[in-house]
């Protein structure tokens, strides 16, 4: 095998890049006169699956990809001169889902590329989870502040 063909195999395998990165949506917050910078992180990671079967020469495929992905939100929080920010997986019941003709390997950049066509999707999902996690964050700050004065 020449190199060439192994340089190409391995660029392969690696040329996807995770579709949907770093979608952020950020809110400043208002905490007992100090303002706290709540940053969300959507993570899309996404999960293929082959369905259907390779047909006889000749014969139509009907071979297709199924893909699902599932959004992660990480909520960080930091306040100026925090040294490290408190960070929080919350739990997120967002799924984006597709299918594509052909089998999974073969059409994984454009799987990517149909998932990252729904980014708005994410990003208005994003803003939904900072709604709805607003009234959290002032009790998440109480009890790093009482853990921290221990």
């Amino acid at each position: 095998m020449s190199f060439s063909m192994i340089a190409g195999l391995a660029l392969a395998a690696f040329s996807t890049p995770p579709p949907l990165d770093g979608v952020i949506h950020q809110r400043t917050i208002d905490h007992r006169g100090t303002a706290v910078q709540a940053t969300y992180h959507g993570d899309v990671r996404l999960s293929l699956q082959d369905v259907g079967g390779v047909t006889a020469p000749g014969r139509m495929s009907v071979q297709r990809c199924n893909w699902t992905g599932i959004v992660t939100v990480t909520r960080r929080l930091a306040r100026a001169g925090d040294a490290e920010p408190m960070a929080t997986r919350i739990s997120s019941d967002r799924v984006l889902a597709g299918s594509r003709a052909g089998d999974c390997m073969t059409g994984r950049t454009a799987i990517a590329r149909d998932a990252a066509k729904r980014r708005p999707e994410v990003e208005v999902h994003l803003a939904a989870v900072a709604d709805a996690d607003r009234a959290r964050i002032p009790a998440d700050l109480m009890a790093a502040e009482r853990l921290a004065a221990r």
